[in-house]
C-alpha cells in the first residue's frame, strides 16, 4: 500500500531547519511514504493523492489465502499427530 503524507502549513514555519526536523521525524514513522509539503492545503497536485491505487484487494486476498492455506496445513499436521497418539 502506498501512503501519502501532507505536511501542511509550512508557510507558518520561519526556520527551514525546523521544517526539515519535522519531516525527518515523520520519516522515522514511515520511510517510504512521500512527504508533500504544502500551505493551506495547496501547492501539490491533487492527482498525487487521488486514484493512486493504494488499496489492492487482489493482493490482500492473495495474502489471506496463503495464510489460510498455511493455517490449514498446520491444523492438518496437528490432527495427524493427535490421531497417531490415540491408543
Amino acid at each position: 500500500m502506498r501512503c501519502q503524507i501532507l505536511l501542511n502549513k509550512i508557510d507558518l514555519v520561519d526556520d527551514a531547519a525546523s521544517l526539515d526536523a519535522v519531516e525527518a521525524r515523520i520519516r522515522t514513522l514511515n520511510k517510504r511514504a512521500p512527504v508533500l509539503r504544502c500551505s493551506n492545503a495547496t501547492g501539490f497536485d491533487l492527482s498525487d493523492l487521488l486514484d493512486v491505487r493504494a488499496f489492492d484487494l487482489k493482493g490482500v486476498l492473495e495474502v489471506l489465502e496463503r495464510r489460510t492455506l498455511r493455517l490449514l496445513h498446520l491444523l492438518l499436521r496437528l490432527l495427524h499427530l493427535l490421531l497417531l497418539n490415540v491408543p
